[in-house]
């Protein structure tokens, strides 16, 4: 097991205040946001573990895994709550000519439309880099992702105990690019924000 302090039960930092509103930006992330990616998927309950991953998965494989992803050919984008907790989380990687997408939305904060701003923030960057097709592979029993994945067009496909869900992607247009480029400009910016609000929060506090 590592020994990095873990937060204190599956919820710490996280728990869904009605009175705000649901994020609606996802930030793309950077290797200096490793730590935080990997205290999200620490504060997954080991079912959930099991359903994003598809198999029982422990600390040190979940610090593992985030420490291989590559954010050179791969890109991870993140949903903060105002305390800056990283709420949600995807992975989206090349793969044989597609995109494969993984991603968590931490319990509390489910059904706030969240996995499908991931999906479309994963199709647009799909599409900036010329792939025609994004697909997510999960346990047939997961079937809050096979929802998500049917609600966004997506053609699923359960055999064995396993899903596979298509969406193809339509070809990139002249300003896809930037569009991306200024989604990622204004989720930057609202985190900035965020943390302004919660700095001061803290020192009024103190």
């Amino acid at each position: 097991m590592t020994t990095e302090a873990r937060p204190n039960g599956p919820m710490s930092g996280a728990v869904r205040d009605s009175r705000h509103s649901p994020p609606a930006l996802a930030k793309r992330l950077s290797p200096a946001d490793r730590t935080r990616i990997v205290e999200h998927f620490y504060r997954l309950s080991d079912s959930d573990r099991y359903l994003r991953f598809g198999s029982r998965t422990d600390d040190q494989v979940l610090r593992a895994y985030v420490d291989g992803i590559d954010f050179e050919q791969s890109v991870v984008y993140g949903v903060h709550a105002d305390d800056l907790t990283l709420i949600a989380v995807a992975h989206v990687a090349p793969s044989g000519g597609a995109a494969e997408i993984g991603l968590s939305v931490l319990e509390g904060w489910r059904t706030e439309g969240i996995g499908q701003l991931l999906l479309e923030r994963a199709a647009g960057w799909a599409r900036s880099r010329g792939i025609r097709t994004l697909f997510m592979h999960c346990l047939a029993e997961n079937a809050t992702i096979r929802r998500l994945a049917k609600r966004a067009g997506m053609n699923v496909v359960a055999v064995h105990g396993e899903a596979d869900a298509h969406l193809e992607l339509a070809p990139a247009e002249p300003g896809s690019a930037s569009c991306e480029a200024m989604r990622d400009g204004v989720a930057l910016y609202d985190f900035w924000l965020k943390q302004q609000v919660l700095a001061m929060q803290r020192m009024r506090a103190a």
